[in-house]
């Protein structure tokens, strides 16, 4: 299957990730590196491609931060302090969306624009020193997997 798609190079890989191979943090990721991989519920995992390469999560770890909040704090509360609506901006602009409250005129419109991710990432067990706080994501993290 994946040997028989063409790679698609006509992309250009964003000015900013290029971080990530070995040791090396200054090279350029190659623009033909492409993987998948899928687990279903009951466990199974399947791979193609360069799923043995190093990358940097960047924005993914975003939805991880999210559902941590979520985890720990339920819908309601996690809402009361980031939106949940596209903001139309780009991910790292610098906006807030106007509330209806008296106690804060503003939050980030999602969870998945770096101001979003800023503030998902402060409700995550906040009284935690941060090397606690990070071992407690990345527990997190691979319990899901």
């Amino acid at each position: 299957f994946l040997h028989d798609c063409p790679r698609n190079l006509y992309f250009r890989v964003h000015h900013h990730l290029h971080l990530l191979t070995g040791d090396d943090w200054t090279q350029e990721v190659p623009a033909d590196k492409f993987a998948i991989a899928v687990t279903t519920r009951s466990g199974q995992r399947f791979s193609l491609g360069d799923t043995t390469d190093f990358f940097c999560l960047q924005s993914v770890s975003k939805i991880g931060t999210y559902c941590e909040a979520l985890k720990l704090h339920g819908t309601e509360k996690t809402h009361q302090h980031v939106g949940r609506e596209p903001s139309g901006q780009s991910f790292n602009a610098m906006t807030l969306k106007e509330v209806p409250r008296a106690e804060r005129s503003a939050i980030p419109h999602n969870p998945c624009i770096n101001a979003g991710a800023i503030m998902c990432t402060s409700l995550n067990h906040p009284t935690l020193k941060e090397s606690r706080r990070l071992a407690e994501y990345v527990t997190s993290i691979i319990s899901c997997v």
